[in-house]
């Protein structure tokens, strides 16, 4: 973390160290050569993603962001980063990627114009597991540009990128350089982006979760960020940056003993933080009767059982709709193995059950012994039985229990059993 503080005696540069690494990719297109590095458009014909051919100028495809040239036979060069020619100082755009698969963002067309990868009716995607395109976007002057079809003339689009198993997240935050021009920061191993937080340096007595101020960028792919702070007398701001890859983000903690006290929760619980791409569920390896501490007790259980089994982020058990909100409801639930479970948080307790069952550990080995899970929770998120507040361990006390071989309402809502059976609890990542 890095700190700026305005004083009478001009800027006073406070940094706390941390730790480094690096990434990079060339174009990665039609990895097998098949001719899979095509897009469509509705009123200009073929837009080629390999222009050049193999290893040109071609579209690169890495965790947080698309670059390089695509080619419109009828509307010339289509660029995809104003990185591509160190425009963004002039006309800051570009195609994001966020981590796990969904595209945003515009590219630019010389004679063309604008071309929208997330329109409100559309959006472009790629498949985590196998690499290919599907969707598509919206040209202001073009229409549509198709980037798969299984038509009567089939065509696709396909990068060698992919994020099948994910890997580790990186392991610590880095050291950050604070300047008057902005921030800088060693390079983590295994990062292929990075989120910066800024803070109020006046509130930081309170904790991160009052002093969080706002996400100064997500998945950044360099480690630089210009920034011209301009706090008032006598206060100042604090920085903090995390690594992130396809498989998660990574910790704003230092790994250092003169860190006070871990930050990340507080900082997501701020609502300011940077949102992740995925949120991980598992069920615990262990099985416990309904006496278990409060939530408070489950909580740790999952919390050990995550950090075991290297997964990134902060976890809670699943023993009420509100200890589980995520900071961000948007963000889709997968399993360690990665397949996806819920498309966000509400589809949990919209009554209509889940895509997949949650039937994996932490370490995504296949969930062990009993089926049964202490939820305390119905299928509409609303309150049931809970072993008087999970201390009971009673046989005449209930709890509500769901399974973990069902994906309709039975996910949670199972059946109530006795208090001194025992049964193992979801873990939902909450960021």
């Amino acid at each position: 973390m890095g700190t700026w503080r305005s004083s009478p005696y001009g800027w006073l540069l406070v940094a706390l160290a941390m730790w480094a690494g690096d990434g990079a990719m060339a174009e990665n297109i039609d990895p097998v050569g098949d001719g899979s590095h095509f897009a469509w458009c509705e009123n200009t014909g073929w837009i080629n993603a390999q222009p050049l051919g193999d290893g040109g100028v071609g579209l690169q495809i890495d965790d947080f962001e698309l670059s390089g040239y695509m080619w419109g036979e009828n509307i010339g060069w289509i660029s995809l980063s104003c990185r591509n020619d160190s425009s963004c100082g002039t006309t800051d755009y570009g195609v994001v990627h966020d981590g796990d698969g969904v595209l945003s963002g515009y590219a630019w067309a010389e004679n063309v114009g604008w071309i929208n990868f997330s329109p409100v009716t559309a959006g472009v995607a790629i498949d985590v597991s196998t690499g290919e395109f599907g969707g598509r976007a919206w040209g202001e002057n073009i229409g549509w540009v198709s980037f798969a079809s299984a038509g009567a003339h089939p065509f696709s689009m396909k990068t060698e990128w992919n994020c099948d198993p994910p890997p580790s997240v990186p392991p610590a935050s880095p050291s950050l350089t604070v300047a008057e021009s902005g921030l800088t920061w060693t390079v983590l191993p295994g990062a292929t982006g990075y989120d910066i937080v800024q803070g109020d340096l006046a509130a930081l007595g309170s904790g991160f979760g009052s002093a969080t101020v706002q996400c100064l960028d997500r998945g950044r792919t360099s480690n630089a960020l210009a920034h011209a702070p301009n706090p008032s007398l006598g206060n100042g701001f604090w920085y903090a940056v995390r690594g992130a890859n396809c498989g998660g983000r990574g910790t704003y903690d230092a790994a250092q003993p003169s860190q006070a006290a871990p930050r990340d929760l507080e900082i997501a619980s701020s609502g300011n933080d940077c949102p992740s791409s995925r949120l991980i569920v598992f069920v615990t390896t262990v099985v416990l009767d309904g006496n278990l501490s409060g939530e408070a007790g489950a909580n740790l259980v999952c919390q050990n059982e995550a950090d075991a089994a290297g997964l990134p982020g902060n976890y809670r058990a699943m023993l009420s709709m509100s200890n589980v909100t995520p900071s961000d409801p948007d963000v889709p639930y997968y399993l360690p193995g990665g397949a996806q479970v819920a498309v966000d948080f509400a589809d949990w307790f919209d009554g209509d059950g889940i895509v997949a069952v949650v039937d994996q550990q932490a370490d995504a080995s296949p969930a062990s012994g009993t089926d049964r899970v202490w939820t305390g929770t119905t299928q509409v998120g609303s309150p049931s039985f809970d072993c008087l507040g999970w201390v009971s361990s009673s046989s005449g006390d209930t709890g509500l229990a769901g399974s973990t071989g069902q994906f309709g309402s039975g996910w949670t809502n199972w059946g109530q059993v006795p208090c001194n059976a025992q049964r193992h609890l979801y873990c939902f990542q909450i960021n």
